[in-house]
């Protein structure tokens, strides 16, 4: 994968004019007379998304913008950058300062905890390292509500050499809503567990609206959309497994699934 600093390849002439005769795409150009197709993508998919409708802007970028990741795309989007200090720890390195003197191992096995805990139904005395994350970043989990009630979703794509689709991934969103899933899981089967049927069914709306807003993207967005999906799917399931769900619960959790459009595969 390029760096993010790596110098601008050498322009070279192109052995064709691009034309609708030649490639899908025509512009805009570089000045080599190649397709700039970073700027392409993003003039198709951003094409009228305002920041206040965009979910990624107002909510995802946020939440996904760990202390390492690029902040460009969540500029682009037109939202607004969080202070150094307000951006999310990943859990990894909460636990990495929490077990310092421990083995890599040991906290590699808190870690699949957490990524186990979506799965099942589960309180706060059993994972109190996951309870404790959970509420110290609990102003940043609460960004995908905010992200998935927004109607619109456009991840801006940056490139680290200024040119290459290849070394345009969507920085500061992917890692970020990879561990999201997980974790707004785990929260809402602990919600679950304590019985508030109405954040557990919250979380995981939440988690769905933002799966089919990435989901009728393209590459990478569609594939983490399928995935964030199928982690909610995983929560209900382990949580209606249980039986805890009365009559009149399950009836509102059917009602709210069924009115949401299925993702195509």
């Amino acid at each position: 994968e390029r760096s993010a600093t790596k110098a601008p390849r050498a322009q070279e002439k192109l052995p064709f004019t691009v034309s609708a005769a030649t490639t899908a795409i025509t512009g805009p150009l570089n000045a080599d007379g190649t397709v700039d197709y970073v700027t392409a993508w993003n003039q198709k998919y951003g094409a009228g998304v305002t920041s206040a409708e965009n979910g990624f802007a107002v909510g995802a970028g946020a939440w996904a913008l760990m202390k390492q990741n690029d902040a460009r795309p969540l500029l682009m989007a037109g939202g607004t950058l969080p202070a150094a200090a307000d951006r999310r720890e990943p859990y990894l390195n909460y636990l990495n300062d929490e077990y310092e003197g421990y083995g890599a191992a040991f906290r590699e096995k808190k870690y699949d905890a957490m990524l186990a805990a979506g799965r099942r139904v589960w309180t706060p005395t059993e994972l109190p390292d996951l309870t404790a994350y959970l509420q110290k970043e609990k102003k940043s989990l609460d960004l995908i509500l905010l992200a998935a009630a927004r109607p619109k979703w456009w991840t801006p794509l940056v490139s680290g050499d200024g040119r290459s689709m290849d070394s345009a991934p969507m920085v500061g969103e992917i890692p970020g809503l990879r561990e999201l899933d997980n974790l707004i899981g785990a929260r809402a089967t602990c919600r679950a567990g304590m019985g508030d049927f109405d954040g557990f069914l919250a979380d995981l709306l939440a988690v769905k609206r933002v799966a089919r807003h990435m989901s009728s993207r393209s590459g990478l967005e569609y594939d983490v959309g399928l995935e964030m999906d199928a982690c909610a799917d995983r929560a209900i399931g382990a949580v209606a497994a249980r039986g805890i769900l009365t009559a009149a619960q399950c009836a509102t959790l059917s009602n709210a699934l069924r009115e949401m459009k299925t993702i195509e595969r």
